[in-house]
């Protein structure tokens, strides 16, 4: 899910009653602790890529690694 300035989060809704946190991606402006603003995101679940877009530098592609990687 895209949560603006905190990036991108990835949760595990296996028990919807308990999401679960297993991991994020929050791109920073160079030498600073600014994010840029995450829009959208969508999931391919053939490849396993993550597609998202931020309001200044455009298109992600992502590969999810460690727990986040292992959700179907």
């Amino acid at each position: 899910m895209s949560w603006y300035s905190n990036g991108i989060v990835a949760l595990d809704v296996a028990d919807p009653a308990r999401p679960r946190y297993v991991g994020r991606f929050v791109p920073a402006f160079p030498g600073t602790d600014r994010s840029f603003g995450m829009w959208g995101v969508a999931v391919d679940p053939e490849t396993n890529l993550v597609y998202a877009s931020d309001i200044d530098q455009g298109l992600w592609i992502l590969r999810p690694r460690g727990e986040a990687r292992a959700l179907p």
